[in-house]
């Protein structure tokens, strides 16, 4: 019998979602569409588009599908609003008040807390720098929990 995964000659790495803001908007409208049986299809306003696009997403498009249908579920036939989205995904994350400078610290942190698995001494040593260190910027650059966990 022949796996599935033996019919593709190759495999794409994509970078997680997190990775890819200015992607989110074009896969939202695709994930409504899919998850919608109402015609039309309900618009995202463009705040909500704003929104969705600051979120981290350590669940990738799984976790921004989830969130598209709870909000489908409160629009009740209109367009989806802030307001339509999940309390906790309602407001973006700190990352856009962030110069580009600390916006390269953030991703270089999270790079470092990934391949460390989730280990803060290990991410600390890989970026040469003292623990307790790495515990401020955590908190200086608005990272939480979710950003840990994918």
């Amino acid at each position: 019998m022949t796996r599935l995964r033996d019919c593709f000659p190759a495999r794409l790495q994509l970078p997680p979602l997190r990775k890819r803001a200015e992607d989110v908007a074009d896969i939202a409208r695709v994930l409504v569409r899919d998850l919608t049986r109402r015609s039309p299809v309900p618009r995202l306003e463009p705040a909500t588009v704003q929104n969705l696009m600051g979120q981290v997403w350590p669940g990738n498009i799984r976790e921004l599908r989830a969130v598209l249908s709870s909000a489908l579920l409160r629009s009740v036939r209109r367009d989806i609003a802030i307001e339509h989205l999940p309390p906790e995904y309602r407001s973006a994350p700190i990352r856009h008040r962030l110069t580009s400078l600390q916006r390269v610290e953030r991703e270089a942190l999270l790079n470092a807390l990934e391949d460390s698995g989730g280990n803060k001494q290990a991410a600390a040593e890989l970026l040469g720098i003292a623990r307790s260190t790495l515990y401020r910027k955590i908190r200086t650059l608005g990272i939480d929990g979710r950003c840990l966990s994918g």
